[in-house]
């Protein structure tokens, strides 16, 4: 108890200290009966909002004395006693309810036992406290209303703690905003429907209202705190973004804070330009953001005599904006593949915050480490990679990231991407949960364009490796049936590679010996002919890398409330060819006639009147549809 008050008594001085040496360019903090000063409100549509007439840091605590009024408080102390000052105001956004009191009570109850944060536990036995059922309309004796009032100041003070994790701080947020609209004489300040730099000195929670608005926080604080300890992320991915956006912002807004001298007028800009996305993001908004940031690292303009890190929080911006915005992963991917220099420096800052931010494994550390020293990769690194996708400690996020690091390393040294896809053969094992894993990572930040992720980058190559092993493993299941029927025997069947000889040579040997076992056969089965139809056409997609052609043959294959495979429209077109090639008897030219009849195939898929379709690797099923393959 002792520790408690004294915290918060020191609190109470930083917060106070300012106001009290407000001088009067402004309406000074005093002069009000409650403590602090409305803000106006702005006209969004005004463009003179968007443009700063001087760095939003003069405003900050320090920075120009006569703005210091400016700074908004909870608190306040009146002849040595605690006074709250809170006032009624009319009903405004903020004043939403974002979660219901019952769901609020239920995970406090989850977060008394669970939680490892003394802040967390404190606020969840301050709504214990309060009670399982809470009504505007009920009697509240004098001591009751003190806690309440106490319990929102309490939510408010905590909200800037930075050890809150996403799920604790959802909740905090949810269970505010009831106490915030349903309190009598609890109504802080209007909400801003824009931010500005007058707002930028309001307390966290403020902000976090702010980016949170209209959204239902206590469905997403259900789901993560579904299970215990809570999820690291939620799957709603509006509010995933927000809550990310939201603790950068509080992060940058730290990082200002401790050095002297200001930062450029482009900054500021941009940072408030973050600031207002929207909830969810507006595409357009986000889009022309990122021209901004990448023009600024083409062409910083920085202020030197500042110790403000201003290209390392650019930086910031420019992958929160990779992570979830798809237009805005197009052109990272662009820029640093058209710009080494760029490359080199986003590559550096990136690893620093994952060292920084994220609880990696040791291998992993090692290796950011190691690659934000030489800025490439070498073959002799590979092994140490396959070894950390191999980590079960790695989440989905910071699985994400890593590979975005991956990327930017093997952009310098393209030459090691086959080295890396051909020893990613001995981990095969691990291929379907780092595909699931992947997939995850992209699919609950954005919902991509036509593909999840740049064909050049090393996700999807590992997801292409992954349909290479739903496709052996099919031919395997279809070898074994033939040879049970006795059409083929085990050698037959056999991938077997001579010294030297490609994926193309051995496939092209195996389809010499089974057509011409077809053409010496004195009769021919329907049924075992078209699963040897089957088998040949996967083949024939193996060795070329044909994905829509095993799309197509394993569609409906896994559905038993449709048709069997052999008896859709699509499959008796390429059966025929088959067939037509076999009766023909073009084995004595085989290698160029097969040509041929691979290219005919492909002409038929391309036909929409056989009714042949392919899913995206962007479907929402697309994992799914993988996975149960495997």
């Amino acid at each position: 108890m002792m520790a408690h008050l004294y915290f918060l008594s020191f609190y109470l001085a930083l917060v106070l200290l300012p106001a009290i040496h407000s001088l009067p360019l402004l309406k000074p903090l005093l002069d009000t009966p409650y403590g602090y000063q409305k803000v106006a409100k702005i006209d969004e549509g005004d463009p003179a909002n968007l443009v700063l007439s001087e760095s939003f840091t003069k405003l900050r605590t320090g920075k120009q004395a006569g703005n210091r009024g400016q700074r908004t408080s909870f608190f306040g102390i009146t002849k040595g006693n605690l006074k709250n000052l809170l006032t009624k105001q009319p009903q405004n956004p903020e004043n939403e309810v974002l979660a219901s009191w019952e769901i609020c009570y239920d995970i406090a109850q989850k977060a008394v036992e669970s939680s490892q944060s003394n802040e967390v536990k404190e606020m969840a036995n301050a709504v214990l406290r309060i009670g399982p059922e809470f009504d505007l309309h009920q009697y509240h004796s004098q001591e009751e209303m003190q806690h309440l009032k106490f319990t929102i100041n309490l939510f408010s003070m905590y909200l800037e703690v930075d050890s809150l994790n996403p799920a604790e701080r959802i909740w905090a947020v949810g269970a505010l905003s009831y106490l915030r609209s349903r309190v009598p004489g609890s109504r802080a300040l209007e909400m801003p429907g824009f931010w500005t730099a007058n707002a930028l000195g309001r307390f966290r929670s403020n902000s976090l209202l702010f980016f949170l608005k209209d959204k239902d926080l206590g469905k997403v604080a259900q789901e993560m705190w579904s299970e215990v300890p809570p999820k690291v992320e939620t799957s709603e991915l509006v509010t995933q973004e927000a809550i990310q956006r939201e603790a950068i912002v509080h992060l940058i807004k730290r990082r200002i804070s401790e050095v002297p001298g200001e930062q450029s007028i482009e900054f500021d800009k941009l940072f408030l330009d973050f600031i207002n996305l929207e909830t969810p993001i507006d595409s357009q908004k986000a889009s022309s953001l990122m021209t901004l940031i990448i023009n600024n690292l083409e062409h910083p303009e920085r202020q030197r005599w500042s110790l403000f890190d201003e290209e390392a929080n650019i930086v910031r911006l420019l992958l929160h904006l990779e992570e979830y915005h798809s237009t805005s992963y197009k052109a990272f991917g662009d820029l640093t593949k058209a710009d080494n220099d760029i490359r080199k420096r986003i590559l550096d800052h990136d690893i620093s915050f994952q060292l920084d931010g994220e609880k990696l494994p040791p291998s992993a550390i090692n290796l950011l480490r190691e690659f934000q020293n030489i800025k490439s990769v070498h073959e002799d690194h590979i092994p140490k990679i396959l070894e950390v996708l191999k980590e079960e400690e790695i989440s989905v996020p910071e699985l994400g990231r890593f590979f975005r690091a991956l990327n930017l390393v093997f952009q310098s040294d393209r030459e090691m991407v086959k080295p890396f896809i051909l020893q990613l053969d001995g981990y095969y094992r691990m291929i379907p949960e780092l595909v699931d894993k992947l997939l995850d990572y992209r699919l609950s930040r954005v919902i991509p364009g036509p593909k999840p992720f740049l064909w050049e980058n090393l996700e999807s190559l590992i997801i292409l490796k992954s349909e290479d092993i739903v496709a052996v493993k099919y031919i395997d299941d279809l070898a074994e049936d033939l040879v049970s029927r006795g059409v083929l025997t085990k050698s037959e069947t056999a991938r077997q590679y001579f010294a030297g000889e490609s994926k193309e040579v051995m496939v092209d040997r195996m389809l010499h010996g089974i057509f011409k076992k077809m053409l010496e056969a004195k009769k021919h089965n329907p049924h075992t002919d078209d699963v040897l139809v089957e088998y040949i056409l996967h083949l024939i997609a193996f060795k070329n890398d044909r994905t829509e052609l095993h799309y197509h043959l394993l569609d409906l294959v896994k559905d038993p409330e449709q048709l069997p495979l052999r008896q859709t429209l699509g499959f008796g077109p390429l059966r025929k060819q088959v067939l037509n090639f076999v009766a023909d008897g073009q084995i004595s030219e085989f290698s160029k006639a097969l040509k041929k009849l691979e290219e005919t195939i492909q002409l038929l898929l391309s036909k929409p009147n056989h009714n042949i379709e392919f899913p995206s690797p962007s479907d929402l099923t697309y994992k799914s549809r993988v996975m149960s393959y495997f």
